[in-house]
């Protein structure tokens, strides 16, 4: 029981930075294919935000599945259950009560799930660095949830919307 209980732990956590990994290397492929084509039809906006919003998405429902399994996983290895899942517990209200980021992150987790989506609007960067031989050209492609298109949303938490700037940057 124990050994199935970590290895359960483990996939899911598997799952999860797996799922983040994706949402980085799709916005670097995405900014690699930005580097050698402009992307100025609507068609390649549309493509890109999806393909985003898809990482994005998933990376948010596997965070929800590996901190609603885990207390019970912990517990199921743990000499003391009760202490292990309460610990967890403990910890996860901390970081959602003195980050911003966290409590965001999880409203947003609801949004998309009852309601909407995630990424809102793109920013693509694109600019110099230095000068002559040593130049090098720096891009980006920052995707972002808009206070605008989250009030929409009756659901979403008043206090994390009071609280969010009009943007905020996904990675």
């Amino acid at each position: 029981v124990v050994l199935a209980a970590a290895f359960a732990l483990e996939e899911s956590y598997d799952l999860l930075i797996g799922n983040y990994v994706e949402v980085e290397q799709e916005l670097l492929t995405a900014t690699a294919s930005y580097a050698v084509r402009d992307l100025n039809e609507y068609h390649d906006f549309f493509e890109l935000r999806s393909t985003i919003n898809r990482r994005v998405v998933n990376l948010l429902t596997a965070t929800r599945l590996y901190l609603d399994q885990a207390p019970q996983r912990l517990s199921d290895c743990a000499t003391e259950p009760d202490k292990a899942r309460s610990e967890f517990k403990q910890r996860t209200h901390y970081h959602y009560d003195t980050t911003f980021g966290y409590r965001f992150l999880e409203a947003l987790r609801n949004h998309v799930q009852h309601c909407g989506l995630a990424v809102h609007s793109l920013s693509l960067g694109k600019k110099s660095i230095g000068e002559g031989e040593s130049r090098e050209l720096e891009l980006s492609i920052r995707p972002f949830a808009e206070r605008h298109y989250l009030g929409a949303d009756t659901g979403f938490k008043a206090t994390i919307l009071e609280k969010m700037p009009e943007k905020v940057v996904l990675t």
